[in-house]
């Protein structure tokens, strides 16, 4: 048996040799540059597409850092990356409305960014077990064995050697017992019948498993953050993805603190900007409808004097035909615009995700090999912005056009928000909440009322008109 196994390792020795001359050490690759291919193992590097993320690009592309940046007072601010797919394929009715949701999905992605670089809770249990052989154990007569001598030693009454003694002859017998039960194995006969008896017993298995958790946990409270830069990306026949880079800065803070205190005296002032009114995409030209296209989310910009203007923008697909269908996708989208805002100002978010990865490999006694791999992750995002009070909300311009790759409808709008807006709203409302004159007041004498039936069935022609321009003076 000892020869057999001498030549049994002298094979392996042999066998891992071969193994290593053909193994390659992937550490020592000296790739070619230009054709990417290493020259002393004729194998090639292929980049994987899908990976690189634009906004992170651009991010890049104008000298700034994903993460922490200061400015040149020596304000930081911090930039964050998010990227989710638009899970509904091009060109499917619900498409559109699956872009929108698919940018909201980004930014929930990058706010978890943040959320988990702030702070985390991280818990990780990795485990790993090495074996060869099986124990055997017959855990039914086991639990038979301990109840009976359990119930023997605490019924005996004389000293505890006493009751020792006889709780081990009992397990003795029962052992004995349970032996006599077995057939006696036969001896071998030849020293190979010898080896494989070994081997049955002891070489059963050879085995090794890992296990790997990790749990992480992330809240906080989020506010003023805005998004910086959008990238879309359509390509034919797969999945489209969109991504987000957003920006919170002191600034974006001051702001969402001063709507949530409805203080317009808490707004920060920055530069005056002479192209404010070039900062929100023209959805009457070509260029601009293409940006629209593209916009999502909460902006922030400069007028002339140097005040902070929200701008929020949203979008929604039209769902059936007709003037009903039109308004109730202007509707969604303004909707959409003034969540966003909420959202701005304040939200709670949590950010929990766990993994594992598991991994066994066995050698069973005929030297057969076997692997089994696999793995979980999930992940969950949750934003919450409970009721807040905002005053100022303006909406914007409606506009919609077709999708230049799938042809379908597209509307949207931008809601704008600022300590002007902000202002003026409240004065309103205090205005139209004072006290009004009592009823009966008036001398005037009461017009008689008309009433006229349409039968909308005759009327053949369709109409399209506006409402009068009015002058300054009527109101």
């Amino acid at each position: 048996m000892i020869g057999k196994i001498n030549l049994a390792f002298l094979f392996s020795i042999v066998f891992i040799f071969k193994l290593s001359a053909q193994s390659i050490d992937l550490s020592a690759l000296n790739s070619d540059i230009e054709t990417g291919t290493d020259a002393g193992t004729g194998l090639t590097i292929e980049p994987l597409e899908g990976v690189a993320n634009k906004c992170e690009d651009y991010v890049l592309d104008i000298g700034k850092e994903v993460g922490e940046n200061t400015k040149s007072n020596g304000t930081k601010y911090y930039i964050g990356i998010g990227e989710s797919a638009i899970l509904a394929p091009t060109g499917h009715k619900n498409y559109i409305t699956s872009r929108q949701n698919a940018y909201e999905q980004a930014m929930l992605f990058a706010k978890s960014a943040i959320l988990e670089e702030m702070k985390s809770t991280v818990s990780r249990n990795v485990k790993l077990t090495l074996a060869q052989g099986k124990f055997v154990q017959d855990e039914s007569l086991q639990e038979e064995i301990n109840k009976e001598v359990g119930q023997n030693a605490v019924a005996d009454t004389r000293d505890s050697s006493s009751a020792y003694n006889k709780a081990m002859e009992l397990l003795n017998r029962k052992l004995d017992k349970e032996l006599e039960k077995t057939e006696p194995t036969p001896a071998p006969k030849t020293l190979e019948e010898a080896e494989k008896k070994a081997e049955e017993v002891i070489d059963t298995a050879l085995g090794q498993s890992f296990s790997d958790f990790i749990e992480s946990v992330s809240a906080s409270n989020l506010y003023g953050i805005r998004r910086l830069y959008v990238f879309e990306s359509a390509p034919p026949g797969k999945q489209g993805r969109i991504c987000v880079a957003t920006i919170h800065s002191p600034n974006t803070q001051a702001i969402a603190n001063a709507i949530y205190a409805q203080d317009a005296n808490l707004f920060p002032q920055g530069k005056p900007n002479p192209n404010y009114k070039k900062m929100i995409p023209n959805p009457k030209t070509q260029e601009g409808m293409f940006e629209l296209l593209s916009t999502f989310g909460v902006d922030v910009i400069r007028d002339e004097e140097g005040n902070f203007v929200l701008v929020s923008y949203a979008q929604s697909g039209v769902t059936g035909k007709g003037p009903v269908a039109m308004k109730v996708a202007k509707e969604k989208a303004k909707t959409r615009a003034e969540g966003n805002i909420a959202t701005f100002i304040a939200e709670a978010a949590t950010s929990k995700k766990k993994m594992q990865e598991t991994e066994s490999y066995e050698q069973a006694a005929d030297e057969s090999e076997y692997y089994k791999g696999g793995g979980a992750f999930k992940k969950d995002i949750k934003s919450e912005s409970k009721s807040i009070v905002i005053s100022g909300m303006k909406k914007g311009r409606d506009w919609g056009l077709k999708h230049p790759v799938t042809k379908q409808a597209v509307v949207g709008t931008w809601v704008t928000l600022s300590s002007a807006t902000m202002t003026s709203s409240m004065d309103r409302e205090k205005n139209m909440n004072s006290t009004r004159p009592s009823k009966g007041s008036s001398s005037a004498p009461k017009k008689p009322s008309k009433s006229s039936k349409v039968d909308y069935g005759k009327v053949k022609k369709g109409y399209s008109g506006s409402s009068r321009k009015p002058d300054d003076d009527d109101f």
